[in-house]
């Protein structure tokens, strides 16, 4: 699988996106693991301000059945591990697991005997916001109440989430039985601090004014 904007033979990015992929890991229902990376021909993970999670669109080259035998089901993940070399601070290193939420694309071409997949993921806050709803009252800083929930719904480890030290604004109202990560966005749009309310592994989630 090619590099993205690195220098050959190295590490060194020669764009501050520039990334060398290290591993794309694919775990199945029983959890079998395997790297995947000889059989990607490339993929995608987008990130936006706009929403508080990651969504990764991966192309997957099957020149040997593989997927038929890795018993692919709907219920895998897909950790990628890429790098890349700052010329501030060093090798820099990011893992991103992602929950394989859709195979909306397939295709085989019977001359070549390969066939073509395309996963679809979104990070695993956004994976199991869909099965949990919430319903309480809530006091206090709007950025401590969407730590709450990210910790204490999402499941995320509280050392991931990057904190701002200025006040956000302070509510006192009910979640109306939401999604978490619906729930997230309806607090976000209460506030009107113009400062991060919070950090998730380097993706920001604005306060809005």
């Amino acid at each position: 699988m090619p590099n993205q904007d690195i220098r050959d033979g190295t590490s060194f990015a020669l764009a501050p996106a520039g990334y060398k992929t290290i591993s794309v890991v694919l775990k199945n229902h029983e959890g079998r693991e395997i790297d995947i990376i000889e059989l990607v021909s490339s993929y995608k993970i987008t990130e936006s301000i706009y929403q508080t999670y990651n969504t990764l669109e991966l192309y997957i080259r099957d020149v040997v059945n593989f997927l038929e035998e890795f018993e692919i089901s709907g219920q895998e993940t897909i950790t990628i591990t890429f790098e890349k070399e700052d010329v501030v601070i060093g090798l820099v290193r990011r893992t991103k697991t992602f929950y394989v939420t859709e195979y909306p694309e397939y295709g085989k071409n019977s001359a070549a005997r390969q066939q073509m997949y395309l996963f679809r993921g979104v990070s695993e806050h956004a994976f199991l916001s869909q099965f949990k709803k919430i319903s309480r009252s809530v006091n206090g800083e709007i950025k401590n109440i969407i730590r709450d929930i990210l910790v204490n719904d999402l499941n995320i480890a509280p050392e991931r989430i990057e904190m701002t030290p200025e006040p956000s604004p302070k509510i006192r109202a009910i979640i109306p039985n939401m999604f978490p990560i619906k729930a997230i966005h309806w607090l976000l749009r209460r506030c009107y601090d113009t400062h991060l309310a919070c950090r998730v592994d380097g993706h920001c989630s604005p306060a809005h004014r």
